[in-house]
């Protein structure tokens, strides 16, 4: 993730009345009220060409923010990787190649990856931003499971994406339902694909900061074992 750090020069308009701030020397991500309309906002976080506005989610892996690309004008997703695993080069070398890999990937049901690079030595992706939630989010919000019918059509797309990925020879090994997005009209995307790859060779490499892994919950035997998987995996 990123660390909370003060921007100088920042200035940062209110988005509910327009107000001029002088953000300088506030952390980023932190909240504030505007003095003009007593409004709460988001300090954001310069990162290159982009803006990150927010923190959708972060780990001890990467971090995922709601960013402005202040070049083209539009929303996007970024993902850029832990600050301390930045400082590995092979895993850095790693992400990317993982970020490269993925961006082959055209399917509907598949968080296309736009671009990616390196900011102030933090390689980063960017992607689609989905603005709705995630399964985890819908599952979260009742103790009822969703109706049969839904969890049919989440499942179909589900497996739609992890087909395509599969014929291109790219496996999800990290799928969890933080990972399965879900957009307006019933629309179903799959993210994070690779990134269990990230911890597995940040753990090859013995890096401290890996920890266990956040999702193995929902991984299969044979990638707790560390053996080879392939698609049945997923």
């Amino acid at each position: 993730m990123i660390r909370r750090v003060p921007q100088a020069n920042l200035k940062v308009a209110c988005p509910a009345c327009g107000q001029k701030l002088d953000a300088s020397d506030v952390l980023a991500f932190q909240h504030v009220e505007c003095p003009a309309c007593k409004s709460e906002l988001m300090i954001p976080y310069r990162f290159g060409q982009y803006l990150l506005e927010e923190p959708l989610s972060e780990s001890h892996l990467a971090g995922v923010y709601r960013a402005l690309d202040l070049k083209l004008d539009r929303e996007v997703a970024i993902k850029v990787l832990d600050e301390d695993l930045a400082e590995n080069e092979m895993l850095v070398e790693h992400f990317l190649k993982l970020g490269r890999r993925i961006a082959l990937l055209n399917h509907s049901n598949i968080i296309p990856i736009y671009s990616s690079g390196t900011f102030k030595e933090l390689p980063y992706l960017v992607m689609e931003l989905m603005e709705d939630f995630s399964l985890r989010d819908m599952l979260h919000q009742t103790d009822a499971p969703p109706p049969c019918d839904q969890s049919l059509h989440i499942a179909e797309q589900v497996a739609r994406g992890l087909e395509a990925a599969n014929r291109e020879g790219v496996h999800h090994h990290n799928l969890n339902p933080a990972n399965i997005l879900l957009g307006p009209g019933n629309v179903v995307k799959l993210t994070d694909f690779g990134m269990a790859a990230v911890w597995e060779a940040a753990m090859n490499e013995h890096t401290e900061q890996a920890g266990e892994y956040p999702d193995a919950g929902y991984m299969s035997p044979e990638l707790l074992k560390g053996e080879q998987a392939d698609c049945r995996a997923d």
